[in-house]
């Protein structure tokens, strides 16, 4: 996952974004997923707006050049979550003009709909999802479209799948244990404390066993719907003990593996970063009992 510099649809910063895209995919990974959040972009009037999403296309168009699946991601969960209906205006807004926008094939893409519908979202998200849908195909029908649930997206969130629905994606979020992923993480508001948790490691059998309950979750999903499912986002923030880190890593990414579900790190280059990581989470993953 690389998440949007505020600066990178400005020439100056464009080639930087470039360069971390072709040292991802270098470094073994095949996919990004692109943490958009054009709304403070559109306050700049129309001509910010248009050069944005200008730079959206070279810059998606640059990473299929370099092998890379782009995952066009709607990251304005906040907004949204403050303000309902101004998420259906930004939400369709966005789509119609991205989907219209990556709708020839040439483009290696997907589109996720909304990170995290949380606040006045959750109680609306499942009305305004298939709509949005809808919106989508109207403009593109031959791209995969991601759907998450409300709130924080976690596995228990997962809505139920659509069987009418064609080349629709659900994913989930998964980063638990908190006190552990995210220990050290002094810019989470709502819980202050794990800003002063430090050294807190993972990986005993009860830390294993819990985790496979988890997933369990994810296996009692999977036996009511017929859909493919996507792990969008799991990472550990960079102040955890770094051997503990990779382990963490290693076993989520196994649990996927073995169902079948693609995965996707949160994220490249920030506080959860995994700059020359996947070698080592992938070799740990492979040798999980």
């Amino acid at each position: 996952m690389l998440s949007e510099n505020k600066l990178w649809y400005q020439n100056s910063r464009m080639e930087e974004t470039k360069a971390l895209l072709l040292q991802a995919r270098q470094e073994g990974f095949r996919s990004i997923r692109l943490n958009l959040f054009p709304a403070a972009v559109a306050e700049g009037g129309v001509d910010a707006i248009d050069a944005w999403y200008q730079s959206l296309r070279v810059l998606v168009t640059y990473g299929n050049s370099v092998g890379l699946h782009m995952i066009i991601d709607l990251h304005e969960s906040n907004r949204c979550g403050v303000d309902a209906s101004e998420c259906r205006r930004l939400t369709t807004d966005f789509w119609s003009r991205t989907a219209g926008m990556f709708s020839d094939t040439r483009f290696d893409v997907s589109y996720e709909l909304l990170n995290e519908p949380k606040g006045e979202m959750v109680s609306q998200w499942g009305a305004l999802y298939p709509q949005l849908i809808k919106l989508v195909r109207s403009k593109d029908r031959h791209h995969s479209i991601i759907v998450g649930g409300k709130g924080y997206s976690t596995i228990w969130d997962l809505p139920p799948a659509d069987p009418d629905q064609e080349r629709i994606i659900y994913t989930f979020h998964y980063y638990n244990p908190m006190s552990f992923t995210h220990q050290g993480a002094d810019w989470l508001k709502a819980h202050p404390s794990l800003a002063e948790r430090r050294n807190i490691g993972w990986g005993s059998y009860a830390d294993r066993t819990r985790l496979a309950i988890d997933f369990r979750s994810v296996d009692g999903w999977r036996s009511r719907n017929d859909a493919p499912l996507f792990l969008g986002e799991f990472g550990v923030f960079k102040r955890a003990p770094a051997e503990d880190r990779v382990v963490w890593l290693s076993s989520v990414a196994r649990m996927s593996e073995e169902r079948g579900i693609t995965w996707c790190l949160f994220d490249y280059e920030g506080g959860f970063g995994v700059e020359g990581l996947l070698p080592a989470i992938q070799k740990g993953a492979r040798r999980q009992p």
